[in-house]
């Protein structure tokens, strides 16, 4: 499975690395040049544009089989993000934060499903990665090995 990322933190860039990356191919959508200079040694990929535009997510590869993830930073409005994730092609979007009800409404009138984090979007991510597990099962994809990983960060 694959997973585009708007972030804002590279906090939570950092996270959903470390939560999602066994499980599916991870890419970064940021809005600053600087916050893309801090993932230079990383091992996803990262796109810098604007989220709220249609072509940004184009550039990124945006398919419907695509997990777009949403950091709501809560200082600017989601509904353009979320047109421009629709208009692009994305069908599951996954806001982590409390966006407006009535922007997830709108976009789901689209036919796309708006999943939002009801509890801490961080204690979201979990919920995020053992769908991203149990996505990879149903296709037939070993999620401890996944395919064009051709390095990996051990913790210790």
């Amino acid at each position: 499975m694959r997973c585009l990322a708007v972030c804002h933190t590279e906090l939570v860039v950092r996270l959903l690395d470390a939560v999602l990356t066994p499980s599916c191919e991870l890419d970064v959508l940021v809005e600053s040049p600087a916050l893309a200079r801090r993932f230079d040694e990383a091992t996803f990929g990262v796109v810098v544009g604007d989220a709220k535009r249609v072509d940004t997510f184009v550039r990124a590869d945006l398919t419907p089989g695509t997990c777009v993830i949403v950091e709501d930073n809560g200082r600017r409005s989601l509904r353009r993000v979320l047109q421009a994730v629709r208009a692009a092609g994305g069908t599951l979007v996954w806001v982590l934060g409390t966006p407006d009800p009535a922007v997830a409404d709108d976009v789901r009138a689209t036919g796309a499903t708006v999943v939002v984090a009801e509890g801490d979007p961080m204690a979201e991510l979990i919920r995020i990665q053992r769908s991203a597990v149990a996505v990879a099962s149903a296709r037939g994809l070993d999620p401890d090995h996944p395919r064009n990983l051709t390095r990996s960060v051990v913790l210790s």
